[in-house]
């Protein structure tokens, strides 16, 4: 036991400085484009999302932070998209961020879709996914 002990005190769950940061400027960026003012008036709209606060998100890279960056991506990772994902859902952003990260994930490393990954990447496409058992199921399409 005292093995396993010594193990789990020597993990450091802490996000790193960088990784505050992200979460800092993800949240002033949120406070003044998702405020509960702002994302009341877009739900009273029925717009499906904020095309303004996507616009700016997607201009800061947000799609492309788990994706390498010889892909184009910011090569960060998966621990610096859930700091993102946990400010969007703190402030209930109207944005698609989860299925866009999913995407991207799902089309980076495959050569014959790196175009579609590059719509993604520059906010000119949007994508979601859909799990399968089968290891070929990956489908692009969508209306142009």
């Amino acid at each position: 036991m005292g093995g396993i002990r010594a193990i789990l005190t020597a993990v450091d769950f802490e996000l790193s400085t960088d990784q505050l940061a992200l979460q800092e400027g993800a949240r002033r960026l949120l406070d003044d484009l998702a405020s509960h003012a702002k994302v009341r008036a877009h739900i009273a709209g029925g717009a499906p999302f904020d095309p303004v606060l996507w616009a700016a998100m997607v201009e800061q890279g947000w799609c492309t932070v788990a994706v390498p960056e010889d892909e184009g991506g910011l090569g960060l990772g998966w621990v610096e998209a859930a700091v993102l994902l946990e400010e969007v859902g703190f402030h209930a952003a109207p944005v698609p961020l989860a299925p866009a990260l999913l995407t991207a994930a799902a089309l980076a490393g495959r050569p014959e879709h790196s175009e579609l990954l590059g719509r993604l990447m520059s906010g000119a496409a949007m994508g979601s996914v859909a799990w399968s058992p089968s290891p070929d199921a990956l489908v692009c399409d969508g209306d142009e």
